[in-house]
């Protein structure tokens, strides 16, 4: 019934956006969607929790075909696409130029799929990829970092992926050259300190990635401090990252990682990379307690963080 409905208002509206999230359509509904309700008219669709399966991304693979299909994104969330599926997509993909974001978070992907996927994203538009709650592990990792530098990937989503310290290596070399990723996640897969070396010569590297999660690792505070001294010694791009738990045991570090974010965000070096004149500090300083110097410092990126060494007239 639901696609029925769904079909006759596509076919009669010029819609944009359609949401059928946590409608059973399967395989036929999709069927009828695109060959009855011109689903490749419609910018952004929204298929989450629809039993699409691998059978109906053969029909979504149709639709993307399609000479006049007009589709930006595509949302596949939780319909238990395999890498049968991943085959159908990828084909679509290659195709399917005005696609911009694909939403593949929670399905039955690994590192078969993914080769499939990597291949097809070389001859894409593709900006946006959420591959989130797979099954890629360090494999998947790595055949798709080994075709990262040849698409137009601007995010990229792996939580919950199994990814270990070995697949940090092989996206380090490969984001060393990258200039288009601009955010990267890996929140929550089985990274430990031992990745952080690899993950230190990504952000030493690489002058384009501003934003950058790894938290849900076992990444510790040493290997958080590792990547603090980065932050402030060798990169000035990346303004937003999560790596510790924000709880007391972590506040030091996290403190402290913010203020390297404040300076990138700013545009300008952490101060204390330079010799700072004394004159006028001493007296500004000796007038605040710790914790007003703190925040102090903290409010005031225009002070904290400069983009040369500072002049001893200016600083106060």
């Amino acid at each position: 019934m639901i696609t029925r409905f769904a079909t006759k208002t596509l076919s009669v509206m010029s819609l944009e956006n359609v949401q059928l999230s946590g409608n059973p359509i399967c395989d036929r509904g999709i069927k009828v969607l695109v060959e009855e309700g011109q689903l490749h008219r419609i910018r952004h669709v929204d298929l989450t929790d629809c039993d699409v399966g691998d059978t109906g991304t053969q029909f979504l693979q149709m639709a993307m075909k399609q000479s006049n299909v007009n589709i930006e994104k595509l949302v596949l969330n939780m319909n238990g696409i395999g890498n049968v599926g991943a085959e159908f997509l990828s084909d679509g993909i290659k195709t399917c130029r005005s696609l911009k974001s694909l939403n593949l978070r929670c399905n039955n992907l690994d590192h078969v799929g993914v080769q499939t996927l990597s291949e097809a994203l070389r001859h894409s538009n593709l900006e946006d990829l959420n591959l989130g709650a797979n099954h890629l592990g360090t494999r998947g990792v790595q055949v798709l970092a080994s075709a990262l530098n040849y698409t137009k990937l601007r995010k990229l989503c792996l939580c919950y992926n199994g990814i270990t310290d070995e697949g940090i290596v092989s996206l380090a070399v490969a984001l060393e050259m990258n200039t288009s990723l601009v955010e990267l996640r890996l929140s929550s897969n089985r990274i430990t300190s031992e990745g952080i070396p690899p993950i230190v010569c990504i952000l030493e590297q690489n002058s384009t990635l501003k934003s950058l999660h790894l938290n849900g690792n076992q990444i510790d505070r040493r290997g958080a401090l590792e990547v603090g001294v980065t932050l402030r010694d060798s990169n000035h791009t990346v303004r937003d990252l999560t790596l510790l738990e924000r709880n007391y045991e972590n506040h030091l570090v996290n403190n402290k990682l913010d203020i390297y974010l404040d300076a990138n965000s700013a545009g300008r070096r952490y101060w204390g990379d330079y010799s700072v004149p004394t004159s006028g500090w001493c007296r500004k300083m000796s007038t605040m307690n710790t914790n007003s110097l703190y925040w102090f410092l903290r409010g005031r990126p225009d002070i904290v963080a400069r983009s040369s060494v500072p002049n001893s007239d200016s600083v106060v």
